[in-house]
């Protein structure tokens, strides 16, 4: 994952539009965790107990990102001038 940031931060810097794409996906997923989860038992339902907490941790993540940016914050992290 790591590896993966490394481009566009070095070539054309990151910015926080990155996260509008994965709130496409961290919202699929959180509500099909929610509302088609199958029945579990024990490690299962643990495991997929922990998945919703942490998808919904990383969506309430993004979702704050892509509303800084669609806020005019648009600031390019690795260039000195913003866009």
């Amino acid at each position: 994952m790591l590896t993966s940031q490394i481009v566009p931060m070095r070539h054309r810097g990151f910015t926080k539009l990155a996260s509008g794409g994965r709130v496409i996906f961290w919202v699929s997923l959180v509500l099909i965790l929610i509302f088609a989860r199958p029945m579990a038992n024990g490690a299962y339902d643990t495991y997929l107990t922990i998945l919703l907490v942490v998808n919904l941790v990383s969506l309430l993540f993004d979702i704050n990102s892509l509303r800084l940016w669609l806020g005019d914050d648009r600031q390019v992290l690795g260039h000195e001038r913003s866009v």
